[in-house]
């Protein structure tokens, strides 16, 4: 769980000025996979080429050791033991060097990095679910992030931690992906690029939660994060801006490019560019950027080692506090809710601390997207989503439903058990802080994707033996239109059913949000769909966020917050 009351703000970059170290950057150790192994090039062609870690020390003119190495995942603990990892592997390598001083001396300016993911969400392991040991995406990320703790507890005080690049983007997991030499099975492509895309861009945004956790018990330590994601996204969308081949820029395919017949183990044919015409490509092969690339990431990395501005690197404290007003004060708890449907609820309930200036109780329950892929409660959208109700006194609940983390039972398919679970979670809740001085005079119910099902289900005011009724309003955030029927084994007709009771109830408040650019629902059906639902009979208020996806990407997000914000302002004077 994180701890918001610890959490603290931490510099941005691994910079002497902006990291807090008092003299310029000595060294640079580097951990990772293929992306960070500078002899795998060789095996890619004849005489190599050079990647972003010998571009560093080049530009640097420091020493930078290299221990990526290629297959590479965080840990055998989690990814079958093919290949070598970082946990075992990469820092005993590190720990036998520095004791025999092949590394020669690292001080409190050596900073260290680490870029790993790529093959854990990848084939192999997440993505064709070869993993071991029910290993998760919370897992491996938690890998990556622990590795900072094991270098802390070995000395290491100053971090850069690299996340994932866009893999759905790249030629082997794009939509039009043909079958190559890291995977010739045949797979539905779309369906893959979608799964790599939610798996990158969850894990990104996971780590820099579990990062924030882990920040203040690092005393003494400067921490970052360097957005590779961002960078190289940006290279694919604007390539005249970094590449400088003499051929034309090239963002989709590869400068060596091998298609594969189905299951085969020799390439159908090869299409390699060869001389400058090679600088003209984002991608050498299907997953491994090109020489150029590599070029431009050591490139950003340098300006960041060197003390200088980049918009690449990130703050890692502050998640909560950068969208918070002045009166943000909180507190934080993890719970376990016992309810009568017969399951056990994890949840992390945060609170404006008493002395915050509220004159009411208010509660805001916010449900998680599908956990058969993943939906839990440390979702990224909905940690964000917590600040506007913060700001306005609200106590919010996070919670895992049934089967996701500490929560027992199993998840249903049909959603239909969820949807009492949440009834009975509410009414705990409410309970949970009532106070002699205070009691619950609201609830907002949030839902984020499939959580959004659920929460249509719930009615519009809660009923307690003695007390006045509770008014409940609704927030359906990015509601699952298209796959409805799938995601609930084609109940979708009892769902659909207790929308559309929702909105005709005359006491119902429910706001709709979702983005022009949804991957999993088109905007003429999501428009067509609202259209149907305004002629009910509560106060409806729909709003579509222009360039949004279904994840809230980018400045979509902040986008939401203030929607989110304007909208329960707007709420009360309705009340």
């Amino acid at each position: 769980m994180l701890d918001l009351k610890a959490l603290v703000i931490l510099t941005a970059a691994a910079s002497a000025h902006a990291i807090g170290i008092t003299k310029p950057v000595s060294s640079v150790v580097v951990f990772g996979d293929s992306y960070s192994d500078p002899n795998f090039s060789q095996w890619l062609t004849p005489g190599g080429y050079r990647i972003w870690t010998q571009y560093l020390e080049s530009y640097l003119r420091i020493p930078v050791h290299a221990f990526g190495m290629a297959g590479a995942t965080c840990s055998q603990s989690f990814t079958r033991p093919t290949w070598p990892d970082v946990v075992h592997t990469q820092l005993d390598l590190f720990d036998g060097q520095k004791k025999n001083g092949t590394l020669g001396k690292l001080d409190s300016s050596t900073v260290y990095t680490l870029w790993i993911g790529t093959n854990d969400v990848g084939t192999g392991c997440l993505l064709t679910g070869d993993q071991v040991n029910g290993a998760t995406l919370v897992d491996v990320t938690g890998c990556a992030v622990g590795v900072l703790k094991s270098l802390y507890d070995r000395g290491a005080r100053n971090f850069l931690f690299q996340n994932m690049v866009p893999l759905q983007k790249s030629p082997m997991y794009k939509k039009d992906a043909y079958l190559g030499r890291y995977w010739s099975i045949p797979n539905n492509m779309t369906q893959v690029s979608l799964f790599m895309e939610s798996e990158v861009t969850s894990g990104n945004a996971m780590s820099k939660l579990m990062l924030q956790d882990l920040a203040p018990s690092l005393q003494g330590a400067h921490l970052g994060i360097f957005d590779s994601y961002s960078l190289l996204d940006d290279i694919i969308s604007h390539p005249a801006k970094y590449l400088n081949g003499t051929a034309p820029f090239n963002t989709t395919s590869s400068a060596n490019a091998c298609p594969y017949p189905p299951y085969g183990s020799t390439p159908l044919y090869c299409t390699v560019v060869t001389g400058t015409d090679v600088d003209s490509f984002v991608w050498y092969d299907e997953l491994h950027p090109s020489e150029q690339t590599h070029r431009v990431i050591a490139r950003e990395m340098a300006s960041v080692l060197k003390g200088k501005k980049t918009k690449w690197t990130d703050n890692v404290g502050g998640f909560y506090d950068k969208d918070l007003g002045p009166d943000h004060l909180m507190s934080s708890a993890e719970r376990t809710y016992d309810l009568q449907t017969g399951v056990t609820i994890d949840a992390d309930l945060v609170s404006p601390l008493p002395s915050s200036s509220h004159d009411s109780c208010k509660l805001a329950v916010l449900c998680h997207p599908w956990s058969w892929l993943g939906g839990r409660k440390e979702d990224p959208v909905l940690h964000r989503l917590v600040s506007p109700f913060l700001n306005r006194g609200y106590h919010i609940c996070l919670f895992n439903a049934r089967g996701v983390g500490k929560s027992t039972k199993w998840p249903s398919f049909s959603g239909l058990t969820e949807v009492e679970d949440l009834k009975e979670l509410v009414k705990v809740l409410v309970e949970d802080i009532t106070t002699s001085e205070q009691v619950v005079t609201e609830v907002v119910l949030l839902g984020y994707s499939h959580g959004s099902i659920a929460t249509t289900h719930h009615p519009v005011s809660i009923k307690l033996e003695g007390r006045p009724d509770i008014p409940v309003s609704h927030i359906l955030l990015s509601y699952p239109l298209s796959p409805l029927p799938l995601l609930t084994v084609f109940h979708h007709s009892a769902h659909t059913e207790a929308l559309r009771n929702l909105v005709s109830d005359r006491n119902s408040i429910v706001l709709i949000v979702y983005g022009t650019v949804d991957q999993f629902t088109g905007l003429q059906k999501y428009r067509e769909w609202t259209d149907g639902l305004k002629s009910q009979g509560g106060i409806l208020q729909i709003e579509v966020v222009e360039g949004a996806d279904h994840f809230w990407h980018g400045h979509a997000i902040t986008t939401l917050l203030k929607l989110v914000g304007d909208w329960l302002d707007s709420k009360g004077n309705v009340q």
